[in-house]
């Protein structure tokens, strides 16, 4: 628990933040443009990636601050596969996005991976794994020889 460094990374994984739980200065949201979107059930998960674009510090606490209710009726039960769709369309720009920052080698490596994906030779769940791993990996290396991440 702690600062969380690179939260785009994180956020690439999946949706690791719990919107009832969140603080976040008005100040902030208001200087860089951050609004809500509109991208179908996931417009939290948008907005933390937007967030981390414009370097918002992501702070996990430690201890229980809710009781969430897990029942039939939530959104992501009734509009799962809109959601994950969505989901998907926002993994792809954070993809797009870090993909501005990596060598050409790692660009490749997720170019062949996503076909694989998109030709359903791996699921989409382990195209994820992969890519987080991969990536995590490089960025200790650049981090291990100094070399500044700037995502």
């Amino acid at each position: 628990m702690g600062y969380i460094r690179h939260p785009l990374l994180f956020l690439l994984r999946k949706n690791f933040i719990c919107h009832p739980s969140i603080m976040i200065r008005k100040a902030f949201l208001m200087e860089n443009g951050l609004l809500y979107e509109n991208y179908a059930y996931a417009e939290d998960y948008k907005l933390w990636i937007e967030a981390a674009k414009k370097n918002a510090l992501f702070y996990i606490e430690g201890q229980e601050l809710l009781y969430y209710r897990i029942h039939k009726n939530q959104v992501g039960n009734m509009y799962y596969d809109i959601q994950n769709e969505t989901s998907i369309k926002i993994y792809n720009e954070i993809l797009d996005y870090l993909k501005t920052f990596l060598p050409d080698d790692i660009n490749n490596f997720i170019y062949h991976l996503n076909l694989l994906c998109e030709k359903r030779f791996i699921e989409h769940t382990t195209c994820k794994e992969l890519l987080f791993d991969v990536i995590k990996k490089m960025i200790n290396s650049r981090l291990s020889n100094g070399e500044d991440i700037p995502f």
